[in-house]
């Protein structure tokens, strides 16, 4: 036999199943490693299962079977069809297939193989950061004898490895996919819930509180239950968002019909704030604003709210809209109406709830949060109220300002600003400004106008210019300085100047459609499409509907959907959207 026909599918079939070790496989390898297998030999479920067995039987740990077995498993990967027994079409373990183990619901045969393959590399099995599996082999094992024992069972008996029930529902809660979920699903989400939660693991107890915090279409709501478990979580793994939602359960008096206790509220924001969670922060602000279960203290109260709107700015423009950025932007425009720690300024506060708006806007439609229906109230009531107040100082169609002062308001966040020119009459300059070309946005909030929006760039126009020394084109600044004597303004990159400019008037003009600029936004919801499996947009008026509840919809073929988030949006971003006619209540589990 030549030594490249030593190698035999019998030889190959042994090391795949654990019952021959590197060594003596190797021997049957030329030395050049260039293997020239006879024939193709397929890796089953069912060998890799039988190698964990016989590894672990030898007392291997996870290190031994990567140095012995499953790095020359992936050298013989197109020869063994290793990624057609994953369900992939090539295979390699980079890092978008360990992606693709670890996100998804292991429960086919080729999920649970390729999940097995990514915790060989990875190596361990972790939860939560205070526990960990480190039998991983065992665990392995576990999950591949479950596979097969469920094949032909209903969901009720199912077999799940406690890895597999954490994936499983942590997948369905971080993508807040819970109300998606069809009959079978919510039982198995239950089910794992249920018993991981029973057994301690602590991820598990806090997707069954945050569930039972208000309720979903599988856990009604229960804030007992919700407490009983966040109590846990902060007493046993000290978890900020744990005792940040304690402290609104006892803001909110759920516990005792309504009558808050803020005494216990303040003790559990406190502990969110300490661990820098923005909520916890702001209701602290809000506690010692009233004095409730603090002594009182105005201006402590509005330092704290600044904090967090400072903090919370930058993130919710880069697209991190689930940010606290609206509820602190309101809380911010309190101060600045009522005089509380600050001096009187309602056109600050103006421009507070203006940025407040835009806020809740974009996190209503894109990421929704508990309670995000009455903050937009609340915000578009303080509006509301500020223009009475204000009269006809507001709802201009254009600023118009001798000092740049909406320039310097854009550079307030520390960022440069890139400025780009040309003349568009003899006395007339366009002026265009941008973070840059990769596409960063600003807010943009002019209370003058009732304008605030996200932009990746605006327009001014300098008007009457009578002295301009620049450059031709564009330049970079990150500071501005205006000569109240000269009417002159410098622009400046660090201590360069790269522009002065000597006009009349900067002005900026109202870019929104009329419809936009006269009416309040419509309600709106996105529908996951039950026959099509994608969200869609419609324009929705039904009151009290919430989400989970499912829909019909006007459209042609009148489908029916879920509803996943409820938002608003203009009319001129609603054209042509079909509407939700009619809805089913949600139906919880007994």
């Amino acid at each position: 036999m030549t030594e490249e026909n030593r190698c035999t599918k019998e030889i190959i079939k042994k090391f795949l199943r654990g019952e021959m070790d590197f060594d003596t496989f190797t021997g049957y390898i030329p030395m050049n490693y260039l293997i020239r297998y006879p024939d193709a030999v397929s890796i089953t479920f069912e060998d890799v299962l039988a190698a964990l067995k016989n590894m672990h039987d030898k007392g291997w740990t996870m290190a031994d079977v990567q140095a012995e077995w499953y790095g020359m498993i992936l050298d013989m990967a197109d020869y063994i069809g290793l990624a057609k027994a994953a369900g992939l079409e090539k295979i390699t373990m980079d890092e978008q297939d360990l992606q693709t183990a670890f996100s998804g619901l292991p429960f086919s045969r080729e999920e649970v193989f390729l999940l097995v393959l990514a915790i060989i590399q990875t190596s361990v099995i972790t939860l939560d950061p205070n526990q960990e599996y480190r039998d991983d082999l065992q665990e392995c094992i576990e999950m591949m004898e479950n596979t097969l024992y469920n094949e032909e069972r209903s969901v009720r008996d199912w077999k799940l490895s406690t890895v597999q029930q954490m994936r499983f529902i942590t997948d369905c809660f971080e993508r807040e996919r819970i109300d998606l979920l069809d009959a079978q699903q919510k039982e198995l989400f239950r089910k794992c819930t249920d018993e991981c939660a029973d057994a301690g693991v602590y991820d598990a107890m806090r997707i069954k509180a945050f569930c039972c915090y208000g309720g979903n279409t599988v856990y009604p709501c229960d804030w007992r239950l919700a407490a009983d478990y966040f109590h846990i979580l902060v007493d046993e793994v000290e978890d900020p968002m744990a005792a940040n939602a304690l402290g609104y359960i006892y803001y909110y008096g759920r516990l005792n019909d309504g009558e808050p206790d803020y005494e216990s509220a303040y003790r559990f924001f406190s502990l969110g704030a300490f661990c820098g969670v923005y909520e916890s922060m702001y209701k602290t602000a809000d506690l010692l604003e009233k004095g409730n279960g603090i002594p009182k203290n105005g201006m402590a109260a509005m330092n704290q709210v600044r904090n967090v709107y400072i903090q919370t700015k930058t993130p919710f423009i880069n697209g991190i809209y689930s940010i606290a950025f609206a509820d602190a932007a309101l809380r911010y425009g309190n101060y600045y109406r009522s005089g509380t720690g600050v001096a009187r300024d309602p056109y600050l506060a103006l421009s507070y709830y203006l940025d407040a708006r835009t806020a809740i806007m974009y996190r209503m439609r894109y990421d929704q949060s508990y309670g995000d229906e009455a903050v937009y109230r609340k915000i578009m009531d303080a509006i509301s109220g500020m223009e009475k107040e204000l009269g006809p100082d507001i709802r201009h169609t254009e600023s118009r300002d001798k000092e740049p002062i909406l320039i310097n308001r854009m550079l307030s966040g520390g960022y440069p600003l890139k400025l780009s020119f040309r003349k568009i009459s003899k006395k007339d300059m366009k002026l265009v400004f941008s973070r840059g070309d990769d596409g960063e946005k600003m807010l943009l909030t002019v209370e003058s106008m009732l304008y605030s929006r996200l932009a990746e760039s605006f327009e001014m126009t300098a008007e009457n210019v009578r002295y301009a020394s620049m450059p031709e084109g564009e330049v970079i600044f990150d500071q501005i300085a205006y000569d109240v004597y000269t009417g002159e303004t410098v622009f400046a990159e660090g201590t360069s100047e790269v522009l002065r400019l000597q006009a009349e008037a900067f002005v900026f003009r109202d870019d929104r459609d009329p419809a936009e600029t006269g009416s309040d936004p419509l309600p709106c919801a996105a529908v996951w499409l039950d026959g099509i499996r994608e969200n869609r947009e419609y324009i929705c008026e039904i009151p009290g509907l919430k989400r989970g509840d499912h829909v019909i919809l006007s459209d042609e073929d009148h489908h029916e959907g879920t509803v996943v988030r409820l938002f608003y949006a203009y009319e001129t971003e609603t054209a042509g959207w079909q509407r939700v006619l009619q809805k089913i209540d949600a139906r919880f589990l007994s």
